[in-house]
C-alpha cells in the first residue's frame, strides 16, 4: 500500500501508519470470514419465549417503576415470562433508557444525566447509567 506522507514519497519509506492500516484491513478481513452472520429471530407475542409453543395465558401484571407490564404463562413450559421487546430485565422505560444513554453519548456524564433524569421522576443511580451506555 502506498501513501501520499512526505516520507513515503521523498525517502520510499515505509511508515507506522501504513502498516496499521494493513494490519487493520486483514483483521477485518478475518474476523468476516471467521464470525457467522447473526441472525435476530423475529419475536412472536403470541408465543411462549423459552418454546415457542401457542399455549401461552395471560397471568397478571407485573409493576416495574415504569408502570405495569403484562405477565404470560406457558401451559407447556410451565414458566411465566414478559414480552418487553429490547428491554428485558430492565426496570425503568425504555424512553427513559433511551434519553439516558443519549444523554451520555452527548458529552454528559453518567452522574449528570442520572441527576437529570432523577429530576423528571425517574429513579436511577450514576452507575445504572454507565452500565446502559455501556452495553
Amino acid at each position: 500500500m502506498l501513501c501520499s506522507c512526505p516520507d513515503n514519497i521523498y525517502r520510499g519509506v515505509c511508515r507506522k501508519h501504513v502498516h496499521a492500516i494493513e494490519i487493520s484491513k486483514r483483521m477485518r478481513e478475518a474476523v468476516q470470514k471467521e464470525v457467522p452472520k447473526t441472525v435476530i429471530k423475529q419475536v412472536d407475542p403470541t408465543k411462549c419465549k423459552y418454546c415457542d409453543s401457542p399455549h401461552i395465558n395471560k397471568k397478571g401484571t407485573h409493576t416495574f417503576k415504569k408502570g405495569p407490564v403484562q405477565q404470560f404463562k406457558c401451559r407447556d413450559y410451565g414458566k411465566r415470562f414478559v414480552h418487553n421487546l429490547g428491554f428485558e430485565k430492565k426496570q425503568s422505560s425504555p424512553e427513559q433508557i433511551a434519553l439516558a444513554v443519549d444523554m451520555v453519548f452527548s458529552g454528559l456524564s453518567s452522574r449528570k444525566a442520572a441527576e437529570t433524569l432523577n429530576k423528571t421522576g425517574g429513579d436511577v443511580s450514576h452507575m445504572t447509567v454507565f452500565r446502559w451506555a455501556e452495553s
